[in-house]
Order: C-alpha cells, then sequence, then structure tokens
C-alpha cells in the first residue's frame, strides 16, 4: 500500500491540473478514489474541511458520490477541527470511527463502522491528506476565479446600464431627478431599496429627500437628518463620516446585528457610498437588501459608486439650473421694475439698488461718458460697505480697461486681482473688477463697474454675462427715456401748435361774425338782415367748438353736454326778442365727440333751436324747448329737439323746403351717416341718430 504512495499522488496532481472549471469536481474526485479504492482501502465517507478567513468553513463531501460543497458554521464542525488546531491525527467516535487528519488548511476526515485503521493505513491516508486538499483548494480557486468573471461581466453590464441611463438622470425638477436615481439603483443594479441623502450646508445635517420604502413606492425622507458635526465627534454616524469624506464606502451583510440601531431593527446588507462632484462630496447614496435578504458583495460596490456619482452630477446641474432660472427672473422682474421709472437719476440709482440687492452684485457704479468720450460723470454706486452713495457731480478720466470696453465694443472686459480706487483716485483695497458697457443700441454711452470688495468671492464667467445683460438693460432703457423724453417735447409742441390753429381759427372766425354785425348795421330789409343774423350764428356755434377744444386738456374731442348749454345760452341771447318767456331744458351728460362729428352736429343743432325760437311761439311769450342727447346701446347718439308751440305746418315737407337752415340740417345728417325724423305730434320733435366713431366713455 505505502509503496504506492508516490504514484497515487501523481495521479491526483494530474487529475487537479486538469480541473478547468468549478463543474469538473465530481469527475476529478471520482477519478481520484478509484485509483484509492484499487488499493483495497476502506472507508464509508470521505470529507475535506476547507478553513477560511470568516467563522465558516467549506465541506466537500467526496464519498459517497456524487461529490459536491457546502458552507457549514465552524461550531458544526469543531470535533475535526481539534486536529487542526493541535496539528496531529485524531480519532473520535465510538460506534463509528471517525479519523481525523490535519492538513496546513484544513481536515480529511474518513470514517468507518468496523475495527480501527491500521497503523499502515493511517500513514497512507497522511501522506495523501495534503494531496487530497488540493482537490478543494483548486475548486476554491476556480469558483472564485468563475465569480470573479461573473462580477465583472455584471458590472460591465451594470456600467453600460448606467452609461445607457445617465444622460436620463437630469431633470430640471430635484424632485424628479432624486425618483430618477431610485429607479436606476433598484431597476439597473437591482437592490431592494435605496436612499438618497443630500448635505444641508446651511442647518449643518445630512438631510434625507426621497427613498423606496418596503412596499416599493418613492417617499418623502425629509425627517431622517444627521448632524454632520455633533457636539462629540464620536456620535457622528456613519453615513456622515462619508458625507464628510472620513470613509471612503460602507458595506456591511448585518447592519442591525453590528450594533447599528435601525427603525425596521432587522436590516441586514446595507451599502452607502458618497455622492461626488469632483472633490466635492454633495450627499451619501444607501441602498439595502431588506425585502429578499441576498448579500450585498463587494464587487457590486463600484457600479453603485458610478450611479451615486452620476446622480451628484445631474443633481448638481439640477441645482445649477434652478439657480440661473432664478437668477434670470430675477433679471426680468428687475428689468420691469425699472421700466416703470421716468426720471434719470431715479433709474441710475434703482439700478445700483436692484442690482446689489435683487440680482447679488456686488460694488457697483454707474459712469456716463462725457461728449469727448475722455472722461466719464459719475451717477450713483455701492461703496465698500454697501451703502448706495451718490456720485453725481464726480468726474474722471477714462482707464484703458474702460477704454477698451467703450472704444472696442467690448460687451464685458475682466481684470483680475489689482488695486482698486474710488472716485477721487484714493485706494480702497485689491480685488476683481469688471466693466461692462452700458450700450443704447447706437454705442456705449457709458459703463457699469463691478468688483468684490464685499464678499471677496470670484467673480464668475455667468455674473460677467448677467452683467453685460444688466448693463445693456439699462442703456436700452437710457435710450428709451430719452426718445419717450424727446417724443414728449415734440408731443407738447405739437399740442401747442393745435391750440394756437384753434385760437386762431376762433379768431377768425368771431372777425367773420363781427363783420357780418357791422354789415348788418347798414341793412334795412328784414330778409336780408334775418339772413346776415342767421350766418352769425351759424358762425358763432362753430367758433364756439374751436374755442372749447382751445381750452380743453384734448385737442381732439370737446365735451358736447357742455357745448350744447353754451350754445344754447347764445342762441337765446341772439334772439333775445323772441325767446322772452322760452325756457330750455337740456338732458345731455359728459359725451366726448371729435370734431368731424361735433361741427356738424353743432350746427344741426343751430339750425333747430334756432327754428324753434323763430317760428315755434309766434303769438305766446312762454313755451318749453327740450334738448336731449343719449347714447344707444348699439354705439350710435340720438339727438332730440322739442318743443311744444305750434307745431310743424302738415303741408310742409321739410326734406324739400326752401329754408336753408332745414336744408343744412338734412345735408349734414348725412354727412354724419345718420337718420332724421320728424313727429308733428304735441309741438314739433326733430330726432336724429347717427354714429359715433369713437367709444362713448
Amino acid at each position: 500500500m505505502l509503496h504506492r504512495i508516490s504514484q497515487i499522488q501523481n495521479e491526483i496532481l494530474q487529475a487537479v491540473l486538469s480541473m478547468e472549471s468549478a463543474y469538473d469536481l465530481t469527475k476529478t474526485v471520482e477519478r481520484t478514489l478509484k485509483e484509492i479504492r484499487q488499493l483495497e482501502v476502506t472507508f464509508e465517507t470521505c470529507s475535506i474541511y476547507l478553513k477560511q478567513a470568516s467563522e465558516n468553513v467549506f465541506h466537500y463531501y467526496l464519498y459517497p458520490s456524487p461529490a459536491g460543497w457546502k458552507e457549514l458554521p465552524f461550531n458544526k464542525v469543531r470535533t475535526a477541527f481539534t486536529a487542526f488546531e493541535e496539528q496531529k491525527t485524531m480519532w473520535s467516535g465510538d460506534e463509528t470511527r471517525c479519523l481525523n487528519i490535519p492538513t496546513s488548511v484544513g481536515v480529511l476526515t474518513l470514517t468507518r463502522s468496523k475495527a480501527r485503521y491500521t497503523e499502515e493505513e493511517i500513514k497512507f491516508w497522511e501522506s495523501l491528506a495534503n494531496a487530497m486538499m488540493m482537490i478543494a483548494t483548486r475548486h476554491q480557486d476556480l469558483l472564485q476565479k468563475e465569480v470573479s468573471q461573473a462580477a465583472i461581466q455584471n458590472l460591465d453590464e451594470d456600467l453600460l446600464a448606467l452609461h445607457d441611463a445617465s444622460a436620463s438622470l437630469f431633470s430640471f425638477s430635484q424632485r424628479d431627478t432624486v425618483e430618477k436615481i431610485l429607479y436606476q439603483a433598484t431597476q439597473t443594479l437591482g437592490f431592494d431599496r435605496c436612499g438618497v441623502f443630500l448635505k444641508d450646508e446651511a442647518s449643518g445635517v445630512l438631510r434625507g429627500e426621497l427613498g423606496i420604502n418596503q412596499q416599493g413606492k418613492v417617499e418623502d425622507i425629509s425627517r431622517t437628518a444627521f448632524p454632520l458635526t455633533p457636539s462629540r465627534p464620536e456620535e457622528t454616524t456613519v453615513i456622515c463620516q462619508i458625507a464628510l469624506g472620513k470613509r471612503p464606502f460602507f458595506l456591511t451583510q448585518d447592519l442591525d446585528g453590528e450594533g447599528y440601531q435601525t427603525e425596521e431593527g432587522d436590516i441586514s446588507s446595507h451599502a452607502s457610498v458618497p455622492m461626488r462632484v469632483g472633490k466635492k462630496i454633495i450627499g451619501v447614496l444607501c441602498v439595502d437588501n431588506y425585502l429578499y435578504r441576498k448579500p450585498i458583495l463587494s464587487s457590486q460596490l463600484p457600479s453603485l459608486m458610478v450611479l451615486a456619482n452620476q446622480s451628484a452630477n445631474a443633481l448638481f446641474h439640477c441645482a445649477e439650473e434652478a439657480a440661473i432660472q432664478k437668477q434670470w427672473t430675477s433679471m426680468v422682474e428687475v428689468s420691469n421694475a425699472l421700466s416703470k421709472i421716468d426720471s434719470f437719476d431715479e433709474l441710475c440709482r434703482r439700478t445700483v439698488e436692484l442690482g446689489r440687492s435683487r440680482l447679488g452684485f456686488d460694488c457697483l457704479g454707474v459712469w456716463f461718458c462725457e461728449e469727448d468720450r475722455d472722461f466719464l460723470s459719475g451717477s450713483f454706486g455701492i461703496d465698500k460697505n454697501g451703502h448706495i452713495c451718490d456720485q453725481r457731480g464726480q468726474r474722471r478720466r477714462v482707464d484703458q480697461m474702460e477704454k477698451n470696453v467703450l472704444m472696442l465694443n467690448k460687451s464685458t472686459s475682466i481684470q483680475n486681482i489689482a488695486p482698486l480706487h474710488n472716485a477721487n483716485g484714493e485706494p480702497i483695497g485689491t480685488g476683481t473688477h469688471v466693466v461692462a458697457s452700458i450700450w443704447d443700441g447706437k454705442e456705449a454711452i457709458g459703463i457699469i463697474r463691478m468688483d468684490n470688495l464685499l464678499s471677496r468671492q470670484p467673480i464668475t464667467e455667468s455674473e460677467c454675462k448677467r452683467l453685460a445683460l444688466y448693463a445693456s438693460v439699462l442703456g436700452h432703457l437710457c435710450s428709451r427715456q430719452q426718445a419717450v423724453s424727446e417724443l414728449q417735447a415734440s408731443l407738447q409742441e405739437k399740442k401747442m401748435l393745435l391750440k394756437e390753429i384753434h385760437h386762431r381759427v376762433k379768431n377768425n372766425l368771431q372777425i367773420i361774425a363781427s363783420l357780418l354785425d357791422l354789415q348788418s348795421d347798414l341793412l334795412t330789409d328784414p330778409q336780408v338782415l334775418s339772413a346776415f343774423t342767421e350766418s352769425q350764428n351759424r358762425i358763432r356755434s362753430m367758433a364756439l367748438i374751436h374755442e372749447q377744444l382751445y381750452q380743453s386738456a384734448d385737442l381732439m374731442r370737446i365735451d358736447f353736454g357742455k357745448y350744447i348749454n353754451d350754445l344754447v345760452y347764445s342762441l337765446f341771447n341772439a334772439y333775445e326778442s323772441h325767446s322772452y318767456g322760452i325756457i330750455s331744458t337740456i338732458e345731455v351728460d359728459e359725451i366726448p365727440l371729435n370734431v368731424d362729428a361735433a361741427i356738424p352736429c353743432g350746427l344741426i343743432l343751430n339750425e333747430l333751436v334756432s327754428n324753434c325760437l323763430k317760428h315755434a311761439f309766434p303769438s305766446r311769450h312762454h313755451g318749453e324747448i327740450h334738448i336731449t342727447l343719449r347714447p344707444e346701446k348699439d354705439g350710435q347718439l340720438t339727438l332730440i329737439v322739442r318743443d311744444d308751440g305750434t307745431g310743424f305746418p302738415d303741408n310742409l315737407d321739410f326734406r324739400e323746403t326752401e329754408s336753408l337752415g332745414l336744408q343744412l340740417v338734412c345735408i349734414l345728417t348725412d354727412q354724419l351717416k345718420g337718420s332724421i325724423t320728424l313727429n308733428r305730434n304735441r309741438g314739433t320733435v326733430f330726432q336724429i341718430t347717427f354714429p359715433v366713431e369713437d367709444p362713448i366713455q
């Protein structure tokens, strides 16, 4: 038996070397035991116990067939490992004889129910123990290799899936972004639950954002918060140590069993990794397999860390987008507020004030170019104490940096660390400053200067762009104010010219009326004298309109209600001999009419009231003339002139009469695109309805 040991050892070595996969274990064991059993060596069971670094051992059961292996806790094989600890062959059992042969890595165990092994048999097995142990160690090596290859393949698949999904993580909403992170952790990487914790620098805590609960639904975990720097440093939690960069990650297979008290009380596998943007940690991504109790392998950490860093970048860009959106919203709100300011000085003062308070700019100063463009005149600014200062009346020479902006049409120019001076040239400190041109659309009319004396924070490229935009807004508003001022001056000039025109037309009409009055003094024919009087009244009715326009703030419309009162009063004076005992009743509101409607309407009213005074009351010394002007719902006006006199002759058609006055009434009604009706019951009633172009207020 002993003389065959070397041959059997070589056979075992060849069998072990031929193992290419962990699946070759059964074939290798059968090949080895076949050689041994040919020597008529008897045993009922054959096992190998392989020691691990942990508290467990690998149990390889080689005989009886089929061969296999499993992991056992150490306390279940303690008897066999007594031989390993003492490094000597030992017997155990009474009825079943158990032979335990130690090696450097484990124990070879054989059992049989017959007599003990002879000394020769023991030496035989002791000589083969290390060779037999090679089967188990070779199997473990192949197994770890295959597990590693599978893990690498899974990692590659996870990384590929994360790469494909990385673009979809970003959202303009932080909550949407976090929900996408949770989805990737649970659906792509296969973890049961996930939670995102973000650093709240202002509060000094690590606060939960969102998590996946036991039902697989997203829930708010903002009530869960850990102090980043507790009063007692030893109380800093593991998750905060990761957030502070004091731990690279945390992985455990028994979270509660290791003394970490959780709300669930029985969380086993758990992992936490930092969420990094460059070198900055913004939070921690936590996962566990609480539902299905699967272990979290160390090989899963790389893909989890990739997801954490992708998530951090998505959240960082989300916060940046939110900040930019807020900045531009503030810019729009500030621009709207500035656009409502009429005063130039107030515009400049508020530009500085709102730029500091609403847009977050540091020390600001607004300066405008003088005519020679070699000097700048001051406006308003922010001093080094953060207060608004009045720089009007100050002037200084344009420096080279400002000249680049003004002369070379640069929107923004940055000068890094440099001495800063006030308007008087006195040094006020060292810092970074920016110059942006105030562009009115044609040329640079001034500059806005900004430095970082207050915050001492670097001025970013984004701030420079915002300052350039802010300066262009100011330039636009300055240009608009100048255009508005010029327009107002032009309108005022035209208004004065129009007033003068109305005044001169009114004077000319009154001169004509006066000439007719002088001429009438030389007349003796009553008909001719009456014609002169009627012409004078018509001229005065038109002159009255121009007089009211001249006196009104609105040079295009007159208050026709007031005009009717003034015209009727003037006609009663002109026909004083006819109007004795006649009263007038006027029902009209303040109705604005433009000149095109007021003149024909005034002439119509002049003719109808004159006719009433001349013909309605030939033998009476009392009566009433009733005048109404009212707006209709369809956008038209109705003028009614009623008297309670003798009435209009039945045999007379007012449209075919030889009377010039009634002919004028019909012609002017057509000019107004209106209609006229006559009612002869109980006196005379003329009703004229005509449209108005402008809505009646």
